[in-house]
């Protein structure tokens, strides 16, 4: 089997978690046809993926040690996804709330 990019996904952050848990939620909202929960998991989804881009793994080497950081750093493609899901959560949560659609 070919190797793809997710064969070494690991919850190991929270940004991952949610993008997990945005997947599953995503996938139930489209097989019971509630677009605006499936709104809010995309908007979860794009929000973590945004935060994954923004927080990049660094390794550095001190003698007898691997040190591997993944602190943040903002770039404009995270940037961009994560106010876009925001955006789409925004809206998912007012269209759930306050219309009830």
């Amino acid at each position: 089997m070919a190797s793809g990019g997710l064969d070494n996904f690991q919850i190991t952050t929270w940004y991952k978690a949610v993008i997990a848990a945005s997947v599953l939620v995503l996938i139930a909202a489209l097989a019971a046809g509630r677009p605006n929960v499936a709104m809010v998991a995309l908007g979860g989804f794009l929000f973590g993926i945004g935060q994954w881009i923004n927080h990049p793994k660094r390794i550095g080497f001190a003698p007898g040690y691997k040190i591997t950081k993944t602190s943040r750093e903002a770039s404009a493609p995270g940037l961009f996804l994560e106010g876009v899901g925001i955006l789409l959560i925004a809206w998912g949560a007012y269209r759930l709330l306050y219309l009830g659609l």
